[in-house]
């Protein structure tokens, strides 16, 4: 499903709240729209929410043009200080190879994952070969969406490191 969002505020948040309901979700956007959506990435990575956020780097200055977005991406994710996976791609078959291994690394550690992608990249085409299939994501017990063998009161998240560490949901060492 896609959804045009209003902005990458909108954007982000629209992702946030698909992972809690226990949707798999990912954005795409580009340097400017990055930096609006830190705020709302931060406070994913706070609530262990898994989702993939592409990045299509393009040059933002005349000093640093794409360091920005990796800077964005390597140094600090959100404004939380903390370090997030960052994949990247020379092709346009490792940028989809790379996009599967991301939604495999977000449900596994439960956190965003970023993708900066050269913003050349974007605009080419060239064949590329779909893997046979793809396994299942598995279950997401965490969420506050339907899942088999969990009932409804026993799931809820927040967005602070204070209140998650009260709920059945453990924290990475990280944020402890």
């Amino acid at each position: 499903v896609f959804i045009q969002a209003e902005s990458e505020l909108g954007a982000i948040n629209m992702v946030k709240g698909a992972c809690a309901a226990g949707g798999v979700a990912m954005t795409a956007t580009s340097a400017p729209g990055l930096a609006l959506m830190q705020e709302g990435i931060g406070s994913m990575c706070t609530g262990r929410y898994p989702a993939v956020i592409i990045d299509m780097q393009r040059a933002v200055d005349l000093v640093n043009p794409a360091q920005y977005d990796y800077n964005i991406a390597t140094k600090a994710l959100g404004h939380s200080g903390l370090h997030a996976l960052v994949y990247s791609a020379s092709s346009i078959q490792e940028m989809m190879d790379v996009t599967i291994m991301a939604f495999r690394k977000a449900e596994q550690y439960r956190t965003p994952v970023y993708l900066l992608f050269d913003g050349m990249l974007g605009q080419m085409m060239e064949q590329a070969e779909l893997p046979e299939s793809v396994d299942a994501l598995p279950q997401r017990d965490w969420c506050i969406g339907p899942n088999e063998g969990y009932s409804r009161a026993s799931r809820f998240l927040m967005d602070s490191a204070e209140t998650v560490s009260y709920t059945h949901l453990t924290l990475p060492t990280i944020l402890r």
